[in-house]
């Protein structure tokens, strides 16, 4: 037996994990689908249309999700026309958001606003922002650092040429043009 298959986090292991789960998870499916038949008999023995019911619960949705897009599309036209008190209150706070996100370590596609909501450039802006800054601050580190070194390699070489003031300095080698 070799020891990647006694291992609990081998390959084999977790292929039987994510398999296990999945079964229990058709198992409830199942008997939600059951619970489901169930509610709809029970409805159709009152009187009641299942179909109609079916038709009522796919409306009610797609009505929740309308006025989602409904409130993202109004926010989105009040920003435009800069008809609303809370503009710079918004942008500020997404752009804070997208800021913080970064820092957070979170990636520029982790964005939690859908495209069509007007925050989502906010938030962007702010994470691309912080990125910048985080890169400039990170050359400008680089390069404080180099010239630390080049200061640092200067100076032992002046201390090197005190304490051997008889052996000379030999030339570099020669560069071809």
């Amino acid at each position: 037996m070799s020891k990647t298959s006694s291992r609990p986090n081998s390959a084999a292991g977790q292929t039987k994990a994510f398999v296990e789960k999945l079964e229990a998870i058709a198992e409830q499916k199942k008997a939600l689908g059951d619970q489901e038949r169930e509610v709809f008999a029970a409805a159709k023995a009152a009187g009641f249309d299942p179909e109609v019911m079916k038709w009522v619960i796919k409306r009610r949705k797609k009505a929740r999700e309308n006025v989602e897009h409904f409130d993202a599309q109004t926010e989105l036209m009040e920003l435009r026309l800069g008809e609303t008190s809370e503009v710079d209150d918004v942008k500020s706070q997404t752009e804070n958001r997208g800021r913080q996100d970064f820092l957070d370590g979170k990636r520029a596609h982790e964005n939690p606003f859908t495209i069509e909501d007007p925050r989502s450039k906010h938030w962007e802006a702010g994470w691309m922002l912080q990125a910048a800054e985080a890169r400039a601050e990170k050359a400008t580190d680089a390069k404080a650092k180099a010239d630390e070194d080049a200061k640092a390699a200067a100076k032992a070489e002046k201390a090197k040429a005190k304490a051997n003031p008889d052996e000379k300095l030999k030339p570099g080698p020669r560069r071809r043009k």
